[in-house]
């Protein structure tokens, strides 16, 4: 949770109170090689941050080929943003 602190008071400086507050809400969560955090055609309801790892986000065209949209690493939010406000 650390590694959030710091990232999040990069951006704007977060009072150690508020961060005790804000805390609680996040949850921490593992993905193995292979596990997606949003899967295709299924509605996001999170957003992440990424302690450790690349995660790559891509989208596949009618024949089924993938292309790279963008590759999430250490240190980074992580958001399907478009499905997030669209849903």
């Amino acid at each position: 949770m650390e590694d959030l602190y710091s990232y999040l008071n990069a951006i704007s400086p977060v009072q150690e109170t508020t961060w005790n507050e804000l805390k609680i809400i996040f949850t921490e969560q593992s993905l193995k090689k292979g596990e997606y955090f949003v899967k295709e055609v299924k509605t996001a309801k999170k957003f992440g941050f990424i302690r450790k790892g690349i995660i790559r986000a891509f989208y596949r065209n009618n024949e089924g080929v993938e292309y790279n949209k963008h590759f999430f690493v250490d240190n980074n939010m992580i958001d399907a943003y478009s499905s997030l406000i669209t849903q």
